[in-house]
């Protein structure tokens, strides 16, 4: 073989039950390159085969039961060296309330801070949230709200602090509503909530028919989880859609959903 294969560490998808693992190929000329894996497709030739292909890994079909066996083994060396890194669907709070879970790290109880392992699904929706510039900065330019004009959208943008605390109130979801005349700064509070987290552009839900289609933007709440959901020009879905979303915001699933700041969806008429 003309390149070395060898996996990192192991991903446990406790929601899912299912495991992953982490493989790490050096290329002979593109250099050192991670993939992931399933654990299933170790047992299942034409997966395993399809999976190291789209890496740039190509195997000789002679050689790829051996190829196998030799994964195999690693894996097995892996589970007695190390424990499996906890593979998450979602941002916010784990289970239990020990963790608090962001786009690039996970914050215990404990005070320890430890690299996080998004689903593949899960990191293409937190790809938006990220840290730039500073704290003195965005205080800086939220400093244009405070004026006794703009307390609606004080309200709209503590929101967006507020969200991962919402879950202690014992309920599973509000929407807040923000209407008026045009002109009258809805779209601007809307994306200065959704900077607090990261890009507001791309943070933020375009609700628009056009702008994202019901499926994506379901799974984009499911992965914010506890993070504030900003849709914008949510009037132009369609009625039917924009009350599927509504009783979804009220809907209990298991501990991450009942602690979701579903409120913070802050749709624009």
């Amino acid at each position: 073989m003309l390149f070395r294969s060898y996996p990192m560490r192991r991903m446990r998808n406790y929601s899912a039950g299912s495991e992953a693992i982490v493989w790490c190929v050096n290329h002979p000329k593109d250099g050192i390159k991670e993939f992931i894996l399933e654990a299933d497709a170790l047992y299942d030739l034409r997966t395993l085969t399809k999976g190291i292909a789209h890496a740039g890994v190509y195997v000789s079909p002679k050689a790829v039961k051996e190829l196998q066996n030799y994964m195999v083994a690693y894996i097995a060396e892996l589970q007695r060296a190390a424990a499996a890194d906890a593979q998450t669907t979602h941002l916010g709070w784990g289970e239990g309330r020990e963790s608090f879970i962001l786009s690039d790290k996970v914050i215990y109880s404990n005070g320890d801070v430890k690299p996080v392992t998004l689903s593949n699904t899960a990191e293409e929706y937190a790809a938006a949230i990220h840290k730039r510039g500073t704290l003195e900065r965005q205080k800086e330019l939220l400093e244009f709200y405070n004026k006794p004009g703009y307390i609606r959208s004080q309200f709209a943008i503590l929101l967006g602090f507020a969200a991962p605390i919402f879950g202690c109130t014992g309920q599973h979801g509000v929407i807040v509503n923000c209407t008026g005349e045009s002109g009258a700064s809805k779209s601007s509070t809307l994306y200065a909530a959704a900077a607090i987290w990261g890009n507001p552009e791309k943070y933020t839900i375009n609700g628009t028919k056009d702008g994202a289609t019901a499926q994506w933007r379901n799974a984009k709440a499911a992965t914010l989880a506890n993070l504030p959901i900003c849709v914008d020009e949510i009037t132009t879905i369609g009625l039917e859609e924009a009350q599927a979303m509504a009783m979804g915001v009220s809907q209990s699933e298991g501990d991450r959903k009942s602690t979701r700041l579903n409120s913070s969806h802050i749709p624009l008429s």
